[in-house]
């Protein structure tokens, strides 16, 4: 049965995460190994903080890598236009300056 979080550890962590320009939390091991807690299940009742509400959730938008950022509305409309001028997935990763692998869909390249 799993541990039930007390209102002492939820403030803990409302009062000590320390939050990247994007929201994220930066010091989940640190604080997982405070509380006794392990770090999945510390990530768990962070996101679940974040979820409703209690912490602020993570604006991938503000991400300093492109991995994880969402497209802008032009990134999306150059990408499509570069996809029906017959680009390919690497030339379009590059001119992103995203990785190939998220365009694996325009060809069957590794």
């Amino acid at each position: 049965m799993a541990k039930v979080w007390t209102t002492k550890e939820i403030q803990y962590i409302k009062n000590n995460a320390l939050l990247a320009e994007t929201n994220q939390v930066l010091n989940i091991e640190q604080m997982a190994e405070k509380l006794a807690r392990s770090v999945p299940s510390t990530k768990s009742k962070i996101y679940k903080m974040q979820v409703d509400g209690d912490l602020p959730s993570i604006d991938r938008s503000k991400a300093f890598d492109a991995k994880n950022r969402p497209f802008t509305k032009r990134e999306d409309k150059r990408l499509i236009s570069m996809f029906k001028q017959g680009a390919g997935s690497e030339e379009i990763g590059v001119a992103l300056g995203r990785n190939k692998k998220i365009y694996h869909w325009k060809d069957n390249s590794p």
